[in-house]
């Protein structure tokens, strides 16, 4: 008995799992566009350019004191530019 309820107990988990991942997906995709604002950067154009922004960012906080952190110039705004 306590076998099929490990069953039915797993696929409910898995559904409630896959609800959550999709409004946790959602929340990420609304907040692309503040965060990358608050970075002081622009979002770009293709989908692409975006994920390799999101990458060097990650790489960045990962690594903070590299030299390779000026690859990110291509995505600032053109205030941010100007400021620095």
């Amino acid at each position: 008995m306590l076998l099929a309820l490990t069953h039915v107990w797993y696929r409910m988990a898995v559904a409630g799992t896959d609800d959550w991942a999709a409004a946790v997906q959602a929340l990420v995709n609304l907040g692309r566009k503040p965060l990358s604002e608050a970075l002081g950067l622009a979002m770009p154009d293709s989908l692409a350019k975006e994920r390799e922004m999101w990458r060097l960012i990650g790489r960045l906080a990962g690594r903070p004191y590299r030299d390779s952190a000026a690859v990110l110039d291509e995505f600032r705004t053109k205030a941010e530019r100007e400021t620095t």
